[in-house]
């Protein structure tokens, strides 16, 4: 039987249609951020909980909304912003198209609430379309309470509070970036996170993404008939393997642009390495006319209508930036600590479970030669004679659980060892990074990382982003052996580091750390525990092209016997390959 038709309620209508405009609580605060800004707000502030899940509440001093007009908020297709189709060729505003607050109304415990200088008080009108006398001062206030209480089905694909959490700080952020002349404030439970007051471009720049990030960024500027472009691209230094701190900023708001990025990527041609991304901030002007903003239903992307026009521009505007810079990186020279004065080496003791730095590979002389003992490879006096002339004179230490005698470091990247099968080829860094990983494993199931007290904490700063995504994992940071805590503004302080690691290495340890939590999305402990490890056995490794003595090759192998799975980096490439004499007599053709 065919089913009836018939019209939908219209509440049920804009629960559908909120779908399109509302996927999460970053999405809701978008479009009050939108609407604060069209209105003319010099002051935002926003109030969270619980990752803006349970409440967001944005309060702006703009122009407000008139009693008469108030009940037409929670309408569909009502606007003030356009009349007509003409309109939207010319339209200079962030949004028109009317459904937001119907939507999000629709879908939460909801009230807007409005108080222009033009009236004698303010009024209020929720959900139900209810209309009541608020006291406020003059602006808007938009209070949304328990986003999707009413449509379990959506609720359910909500994340943690913290993962909601980050993603509102980045839909903040990003509007905080494009309009740096209004003052945003953020709290969330009730703890202020910022209150950055109006300033320029760059100086907001260095609000939001730090001191440290701003000093390493060049100025672009590009003024034509057709679009103007302002901002700043990285210094090749600050390129990473993964994409990061990149803002297209198009008449005010941020898109999704990856053949702009691309542009951009090309004007530094071998200044970096073809897979490297650079991070930049652009703002860019153009003719309404020119740009539809409408392609996408929450406006994330955007369509140029002289795409290739924009890209040369881009393209150029920052080859002429890189052109007129010195682009040699600045190394930056650290106080000597006090532990810089201690022996690099500690103490071994012969328990050859105790995790040691990574520096002091040095087994003891017992130890080794008992694994030693259990085999013993001949060798032609022809083959003695080759090893005391091509190689420095070796510590009486032999390591052979794994039948290997080492031979040498090949170009400093890999370790040519003699077995009874031929010859075994070692990656030193795969190798490392597999003996690290069981040991970080090891050392978080039990709960006893292997750590060093720094004598003089570290203190990093990060976007507010990215320090709360690292307060966020400071647990699964701690099972490894960093300990961290929050320093105060945008800075976090480094207590402790695992025992593994260079002093050296624990700022690009920590920011690389904070890029792989970011480019996913992890519902378990386990799940960003893995990420942490993985990152942090890569980072704590020997080095490919890292030179080592012999006895630092000698120790290697003999962690590598104690290694679960060592033929094998956590990444799935070999640690080692073969070559028998099996294969040496083939192919110099003594046998088929």
């Amino acid at each position: 039987m065919t089913a009836k038709i018939q019209k939908l309620d219209e509440k049920v209508i804009n629960q559908i249609a909120a779908g399109e405009v509302v996927e999460r609580p970053a999405s809701v605060i978008k479009e009050l951020l939108e609407n604060a800004i069209d209105a003319g707000a010099t002051q935002v502030t926003i109030e969270l909980e619980q990752g803006g899940k349970t409440l967001i509440k944005v309060i702006d001093n703009g122009s407000g909304v008139t009693e008469d007009q108030i009940a037409l908020t929670i309408e569909r297709h009502a606007t003030s912003k356009i009349r007509n189709l003409h309109d939207l060729e010319t339209d200079t505003t962030l949004g028109f198209r009317g459904e937001a607050l119907a939507s999000i109304s629709s879908v939460s415990d909801f009230e807007f609430a409005s108080y222009p200088e033009s009236q004698n008080s303010g009024y209020a009108i929720d959900s139900n379309g209810e209309i009541q006398i608020k006291a406020m001062p003059y602006g808007t206030q938009v209070t949304v309470k328990h986003l999707f209480y009413n449509t379990p089905a959506r609720e359910k694909f909500l994340k943690t509070d913290s993962t909601e959490y980050k993603n509102c700080l980045e839909i903040i952020e990003s509007y905080c970036l494009s309009y740096p002349e209004v003052n945003f404030a953020l709290s969330h439970n009730s703890r202020q996170v910022f209150n950055y007051q109006a300033t320029d471009r760059k100086s907001r720049v260095t609000q939001v993404l730090g001191q440290d990030f701003a000093s390493k960024l060049l100025p672009v500027h590009y003024e034509g008939q057709e679009l103007s472009i302002e901002g700043f691209v990285g210094l090749p230094e600050l390129a990473k393997s993964k994409a990061y701190s990149q803002y297209f900023l198009v008449n005010g708001r941020q898109i999704k642009a990856h053949y702009f990025t691309h542009a951009v990527q090309k004007a530094y041609e071998t200044r970096i390495f073809p897979n490297e991304k650079i991070p930049f901030i652009l703002w860019i002007n153009i003719a309404p006319a020119d740009v539809d903003m409408n392609v996408h239903p929450r406006k994330e992307e955007a369509r140029f209508h002289y795409q290739s026009m924009v890209y040369a521009k881009i393209l150029k505007a920052v080859r002429h930036t890189l052109g007129q810079n010195t682009l040699t990186p600045e190394i930056k020279l650290q106080q000597p600590s006090v532990e810089s004065f201690l022996p690099s080496q500690p103490t071994l003791t012969n328990n050859p479970s105790t995790p040691q730095h990574r520096s002091s590979y040095k087994p003891s002389k017992s130890e080794s030669k008992a694994a030693f003992d259990l085999f013993k490879p001949e060798f032609s006096d022809r083959t003695k004679q080759s090893l005391t002339e091509h190689r420095p004179v070796e510590p009486q230490i032999k390591v052979t659980e794994l039948n290997l005698k080492p031979l040498s470091q090949i170009d400093n990247s890999y370790i040519l060892c003699l077995s009874p099968e031929g010859l075994t080829i070692i990656d030193q860094h795969a190798a490392h990074e597999r003996v690290l990983y069981a040991k970080f494993k090891a050392e978080a199931k039990l709960k006893k990382p292997s750590s060093q007290k720094l004598l003089v904490p570290i203190q990093i700063e990060l976007s507010n982003s990215e320090k709360e995504l690292l307060l966020e994992n400071a647990q699964v940071l701690e099972s490894i052996g960093f300990d961290i805590e929050e320093f105060g503004g945008q800075t976090i302080s480094i207590q402790s580091m695992p025992s593994k690691f260079k002093q050296s290495e624990v700022e690009d340890t920590i920011r690389g750390l904070v890029d792989d939590l970011k480019s996913g999305d992890f519902d378990s402990l386990e799940a960003r525990e893995e990420v942490v490890i993985n990152y942090a056995a890569c980072r704590g490794a020997i080095k490919f092209g890292q030179p080592l003595t012999m006895d630092e090759i000698y120790a290697l192998i003999a962690e590598m016997e104690q290694t679960e799975g060592i033929y094998s980096c956590p990444h799935g490439r070999p640690t080692m390959i073969k070559l028998t004499y099996n294969d040496l007599e083939k192919q110099f053709k003594r046998k088929k």
